[in-house]
């Protein structure tokens, strides 16, 4: 067990330089001075501007040095702290150098809280190994899932979270490494902002409630203004998401210039709670295409920048983003399976497809070939899922979720104004998918 006491020092009963490696380079002596102390401390309250969350064992001991000032609130701890920087308090860390890539997000931990002076609540499990980014669990490769949002059939198609929770954990039980909410299969544009919140909470509870704590959550997040976009990735953060997809603004895009999107992302990645991801998809974004230069132009600009999702089925834009930077400093992943092998190949880490909810075994299976160097087998099955896939680009969210109706017992009906599966869909549907989806029930 990790046990932290904060007093005039800390006392850590572990090699704390293993859980912060960026923060603490060097393991030190098991009593720490309090300056180093309260600089740990520092980024995880100031920064995360949220919940206070550690990977170990908290105990809060009657000292509030005055430069925790900064009028920060936690919520968790129901702790606040004012007034302004002694003299004699140690130097905060906005008058440091050297900004911490990882430092903003809580790292959460199923360890039960020991007493603490102040009131606090279980959290879940992290990864406490955390180099990408604000958030602490880390991306890895591997597949996720942008999962569609479920829909009650009543007057008001109102949230089936019931179905979301059951939907995510299967997911996760076939291996999947992330869940994405409020994606573009999620019909995201048909939520209100209270809707996403709760499909992020419920998601996050539900894979915590079936033991799958290292299961990331990512959300959609991208609006039409900046101040939509960060509200929805605080909102995101407060929920319990680990990162957020970002799309760019695009209602005007005669007006939207390389600045203007510069910009955009800068400025969420500066409120943003935890890490940004950029996510370039010009089918549905009025043809904006951010290309290769200046998407690398964007994760150079902040180190809450990540990573990004291309739906733009440009292989070579993704060979040279993911050939400027390390996976640790910015993850790359693909956004449609009939490139998921080409995007190995270029240097993504990880696919984000829709036909994860069609047959998610698959492609686990897959990825796993590929990255166990049976190349051949990964292939074949990389090309049934291409075939496959096609019919549900063609049909998106209705074609979607009939096949999984047909198959899982659950999908339901499109939020309205799109409408169900109509006849020529489902022949078609039925037609082309038999053979991947008897493939994903063999396994």
């Amino acid at each position: 067990m990790y046990a932290l006491s904060l007093s005039h020092h800390v006392h850590f009963s572990t090699n704390i330089a293993s859980i912060f490696p960026r923060v603490l380079p060097t393991a030190g002596p098991p009593l720490l001075q309090h300056d180093l102390a309260f600089s740990v401390l520092w980024v995880l309250v100031t920064d995360r501007r949220g919940e206070l969350s550690l990977s170990f064992d908290v105990s809060v001991v009657n000292y509030q040095p005055a430069w925790l000032a900064q009028s920060v609130e936690r919520e968790t701890l129901n702790l606040k702290v004012c007034g302004g920087c002694a003299p004699t308090d140690p130097a905060p860390p906005n008058q440091r150098t050297g900004p911490v890539r990882g430092a903003r997000n809580p790292i959460r931990s199923s360890i039960p809280w020991g007493k603490s002076s102040v009131n606090h609540k279980q959290l879940p499990t992290m990864s406490p190994a955390a180099t990408n980014g604000s958030s602490a669990r880390k991306l890895v490769s591997g597949v996720y899932v942008p999962v569609t949002t479920f829909f009650k059939d009543d007057a008001d198609q109102s949230l089936d979270l019931e179905t979301q929770k059951k939907h995510s954990v299967y997911l996760a039980q076939c291996g999947c490494k992330g869940i994405v909410v409020q994606g573009s299969t999620a019909e995201a544009v048909f939520l209100t902002r209270e809707e996403r919140a709760q499909i992020t909470r419920a998601t996050r509870q539900a894979l915590d409630e079936a033991g799958f704590h290292d299961t990331l959550v990512i959300s959609g997040c991208g609006y039409l203004s900046t101040k939509q976009t960060i509200d929805y990735c605080q909102d995101a953060g407060k929920e319990g998401a680990d990162y957020v997809l970002v799309l760019p603004p695009s209602y005007y895009p005669m007006l939207t210039t390389k600045e203007i999107l510069k910009q955009y992302y800068q400025d969420v990645a500066e409120a943003s709670p935890i890490g940004v991801m950029v996510y370039n998809f010009p089918g549905i974004m009025n043809g904006v295409d951010m290309d290769s230069d200046l998407i690398i132009d964007i994760a150079s600009s902040n180190k809450n920048i990540v990573g990004c999702k291309l739906t733009c089925s440009s292989v070579g834009k993704m060979t040279r983003i993911a050939a400027t930077f390390s996976q640790e400093e910015f993850f790359v992943m693909s956004g449609a399976t009939d490139l998921f092998i080409s995007s190995l190949m270029a240097g993504a880490e990880a696919a984000i497809t829709g036909m994860g909810n069609i047959a998610p075994k698959t492609l686990v299976k897959c990825h796993r070939l590929w990255a166990e160097g049976n190349y051949k087998e990964a292939k074949k099955l990389g090309q049934m899922l291409s075939k496959a896939e096609y019919p549900i680009l063609k049909h998106f969210i209705p074609g979607s979720k009939y096949v999984m109706d047909k198959y899982y017992g659950y999908g339901g009906k499109p939020r309205r104004p799109l409408l169900p599966a109509g006849k020529e869909m489902i022949q078609e549907l039925d037609e082309k998918l038999k053979g991947i989806m008897e493939y994903e029930k063999s396994l």
